[in-house]
């Protein structure tokens, strides 16, 4: 698709009013009330269960029709201190505790007793526990103090709230129950900031039995003292619900109580406002359920609730289609007390790109710079939002929102965004951008998109740029130069993956190490490695390795002994028979620090020494004894060497496995090396041993009769009866026939690729397009020169299709017509 029908002639224009959202949130401010509000409006999506898998295809119902134009009207309130953190919170509390504590005396004309110090000094500990145990001391305390006979109610719903943020859960639930208990003569119904803490805490310990019979005392207690209970109390009950939901068993009870509260008409619960539905319909919509979300929209338009953009969020995320999450778009867009905010972008982001209305996206984006939000929250906005473009593969338009949106004018724009922005004013639209300052991560993003259209296993769409992905990285690169942005490890490691050979990863280093002031920690050191294994270039590998061991940077785990081992297989597939000289390496112009240290092995022996003169595979086979020996005794060399793991002998036979001239007892003689090593066999270290064997499948077959396979199976526990498959024991075994099917095609023997598809049945594993796979790629590495067995095109398609069984997980194959043959 060109960038013509990519830009659709629709236009609407973006409002600038107040949302309903704002308003809601000024006015249940409180300390208590954030988290709720936070988790209520998040945007992330929670797998939906089976139940709420909905068959329903009929579309989504929009909030537009059958409301009216009243709206909610709310008094302005006091503005609160926000606390930093919730000790600072708790303390203010206490704070407020000590002041009407002295009040009272005051007024009762008497001393601070001994009892009250001690009160005041448990309370004030409360925040300063450092462990379990202490605070269960503190509750202890607390309780043994006879809080409810003592002092007044006005002090003991501020301890209610104080020990619920320190979640002693007992006292504030034995608090608040001795309140609201209506065999007393007087029943006391606290603030609601005191009872809304104790549901949080429950709520956030996932106790909803609990909050259930709370929420029927408090309204309870609300019947006999005639009030009513506070919308926030209502609010947290239903989201404790939305919660548990989609991990719980009773998932149909639970969303029927949830649909109960809703159409609640008691004079003792409050009338359900926007912020419940829009619970509900998160829920909805993180489940999937078209129905439960009609049927929340339904009761909505009943009560006369206006819907909000947090409403119209949910309905985005809830949408089937593009299509529809389009028109939800449209009809944000149409109304002017709403204002889309940057989780309504985010949401519409992937659909607008899918109509082809790039011009309308940018209008929404232009809407969102010029708002008054704080410069960080708009740049975090704006990382997101080219990620999620980068992850659909829709790498040039996040390309042409960072040149328009973040980019300075006078910087040179790629010929794809000069192009979208070409067609953008041909519809006569005029778009201003004030350039919002760029950071590190919006950089990561667009060199991550661009190393996934150089790797043609990663890449989702063609890009119709006429510039290669490397020099757009470069350029970028530029960019953040002269805007005084810094790139950090993760642009480091994916600038040099892009380069194509030594020379152009040498001066890139070299590049960044000038610019910034790069930690040369043991990540930058891996991701050199990498860059350089990924092109062949081992002698390089060696080099940085070589400079790691003197720097003395290593990690202490056996992380980077498994890079390097990693990178020197890579280099294997690419130029398995270059010589190993480390002296003529393009790593040494690397500007790295000078290391006098002289780190020294077995036989008195450097690693450069070592390697010298060997083949990647060779050298990788040296490495792994010089580790094995090191580890079993007392030298200087075993502070710098751990003892080999399962992945490093899978690397090691990884790397022997693009090798001609390892012979199979040397293959053997590795796998006993791991066994008296005490490694676990696994199915991929067993898969590279096999590849080792090169086309010599007949050996293959043998060494596996006789010896793998017996060790597979003595190591397995499970049951007789349990599906294999998805055993550990059995997926170890599928791995090792992958690696006999990529042994089979590299000798270029369908025939007896076809007897392994039938012995991998015959052990209850199916072979799948996974085992093909295999057997292709062996194929495409045999040698030209053998030649078609008997009925070689025969076996070829028998493979194909006892390899090619229906998998209800292939999304490739949902549109597939099946036919029941009944004989």
């Amino acid at each position: 698709m060109n960038f013509k029908n990519k830009i659709s002639s629709r236009r609407s224009s973006v409002p600038r009013s107040t949302s309903i959202m704002n308003v809601l949130l000024l006015f249940f401010l409180s300390s208590t009330l954030l988290s709720t509000v936070e988790s209520f409006t998040s945007q992330s999506f929670r797998q939906p269960t089976s139940y709420f898998k909905s068959n329903h295809q009929r579309p989504l119902l929009t909030l537009s029709s059958s409301l009216n134009s009243k709206k909610h009207q709310h008094e302005e309130p006091s503005k609160r201190r926000k606390p930093q953190n919730n000790k600072v919170a708790m303390k203010w509390v206490v704070e407020s505790i000590e002041k009407i504590l002295h009040q009272e005396l005051k007024q009762e004309q008497r001393n601070m007793s001994k009892k009250d110090e001690k009160f005041l000094h448990l309370l004030y500990s409360m925040p300063r526990a450092n462990s379990k145990q202490e605070a269960n001391r503190i509750e202890k305390q607390l309780l043994a103090l006879d809080i409810t006979s003592v002092y007044s109610h006005a002090i003991q719903e501020r301890v209610m709230k104080a020990v619920s943020m320190a979640g002693y859960v007992n006292l504030s639930l034995s608090l608040l129950e001795s309140m609201l208990d209506t065999n007393q003569s007087m029943v006391y119904v606290p603030s609601y900031m005191a009872y809304t803490a104790v549901l949080n805490r429950l709520r956030k310990w996932k106790r909803i039995d609990t909050m259930r019979e709370l929420m029927q005392k408090l309204s309870k207690a609300c019947d006999v003292t005639k009030e009513t209970l506070d919308i926030v109390a209502l609010n947290t009950y239903i989201s404790a619900l939305c919660d548990v939901i989609p991990s719980s068993k009773n998932d149909y009870e639970l969303v029927q109580e949830v649909m109960t509260l809703l159409k609640t008409e008691s004079s003792t619960m409050p009338k359900p406002d926007v912020m419940t539905f829009n619970i509900a319909l998160n829920l909805a919509a993180n489940l999937g359920n078209e129905t439960l979300v009609n049927d929340t929209i339904h009761l909505m338009k009943h009560q006369g609730i206006l819907p909000d953009i947090v409403t119209y969020n949910a309905m985005l995320k809830a949408a089937p289609t593009s299509e529809f999450k389009a028109k939800v778009v449209d009809e944000i867009l149409e109304k002017k007390e709403l204002t889309p905010d940057r989780f309504t972008i985010e949401l519409a982001l992937i659909p607008l790109v899918d109509q082809g209305r790039i011009a309308d996206l940018l209008q929404l984006l232009q809407t969102f710079r010029s708002s008054n939000e704080k410069e960080y929250v708009l740049q975090n906005a704006f990382s997101t939002y080219l990620l999620t473009l980068v992850k659909a593969g829709e790498v040039d338009i996040a390309r042409a929102i960072f040149d328009t949106c973040l980019l300075s004018p006078s910087l040179e724009q790629a010929d794809t965004t000069i192009e979208i922005m070409k067609h953008v004013r041909e519809e006569g639209v005029e778009l201003s951008f004030r350039p919002l300052k760029p950071i590190t991560r919006h950089f990561n993003a667009l060199f991550e998109g661009y190393k996934m259209l150089n790797d043609p296993y990663t890449k989702i769409s063609e890009s119709k740029t006429q510039t290669s992905p490397p020099v757009h990285c470069l350029t970028l690169f530029q960019h953040m130069k002269c805007q005084n942005v810094l790139p950090d490890s993760y642009s480091t490691t994916l600038l040099m993956s892009l380069q194509k050979n030594s020379k152009d990863i040498t001066n890139l280093f070299n590049s960044l190490v000038e610019y910034a002031d790069i930690n040369l920690d043991p990540p930058i050191y891996h991701s050199l490695m990498m860059a350089y294994g990924s092109i062949g270039d081992a002698s390089s590998v060696c080099h940085v390795f070589d400079h790691m061991l003197k720097a003395d940077v290593l990690a202490k785990s056996l992380n980077s002994w498994n890079v390097f081992l990693t990178a020197l297989s890579k280099s294997c597939i690419q130029t398995e028979s270059d010589i190993i000289d480390c002296e003529q390496a393009d790593a040494k112009r690397l500007d790295l620090p000078e290391c006098n240290a002289s780190v020294k092995f077995a036989s008195n022996e450097t690693l450069v020494d070592i390697v010298k003169g060997h083949s990647p595979a060779e050298a990788s086979k040296l490495l792994l004894e010089l580790m094995v020996k090191s580890t079993q005794t007392d030298s200087d060399a075993s502070t710098f060497i751990l003892r080999p793991n399962g992945q490093t002998f899978c690397l090691v036979a990884s790397a022997l496995s693009h090798s001609d001239n390892i012979s199979s007892a040397e293959v053997l003689e590795l796998y006993k090396n791991a066994i008296e090593n005490d490694i676990v066999l696994d199915g991929r270290f067993l898969n590279a041993l096999l590849r080792c064997y090169g086309d010599d499948i007949q050996k293959a077959l043998q060494t596996w009769k006789t010896t793998y396979r017996l060790a597979i199976l003595a190591s397995s526990t499970d049951d007789s009866m349990t599906n294999r498959r998805f055993t550990k024991v059995g997926k170890s075994l599928i791995a090792a026939y992958h690696g006999l099917m990529h042994v089979a095609g590299k000798a270029y023997r369908p025939d007896i690729a076809l007897r392994i598809a039938y012995a991998m049945t015959k052990e209850g594993l199916e072979p799948t397009e996974a085992a093909l796979n295999a057997y292709n790629a062996g194929v495409r590495l045999r040698d030209m020169d053998l030649e078609k067995v008997r009925l070689h095109t025969q076996y070829e398609k028998l493979l194909l299709i006892e390899c090619s069984n229906y998998c209800p997980n292939d999304k490739r194959k949902l549109k597939e017509k099946r036919v029941r043959i009944i004989i």
